[in-house]
């Protein structure tokens, strides 16, 4: 765990990667403080990684996550509380 401007960052965790849409991301970002996720698309499959460490995006409800593309652009920003209301 540390700092990042304020923000506290855990690195501690088994969290390593997202599943969505058939897609795997590595997190490379998560704070249980602000409730958000960064996570960046890789080449892997489900087969490639430990299943304890593959959650799938709806896991994250209360998250607000980022997705970023290979290229590091921005592809997704999901916000469950926003879509729901």
């Amino acid at each position: 765990m540390f700092f990042e401007g304020g923000e506290q960052i855990i690195l501690d965790t088994r969290i390593q990667y997202i599943s969505v849409a058939q897609k795997i991301y590595k997190i490379e970002r998560i704070s249980f403080y602000y409730f958000t996720v960064e996570a960046k698309e890789t080449d892997l499959t489900l087969a490639d990684v430990p299943a304890e460490q593959v959650f799938d995006i709806s896991h994250f409800r209360e998250f607000h996550v980022k997705l970023r593309n290979w290229h590091g652009n921005v592809t997704s920003l999901i916000d469950y509380q926003k879509s729901v209301s």
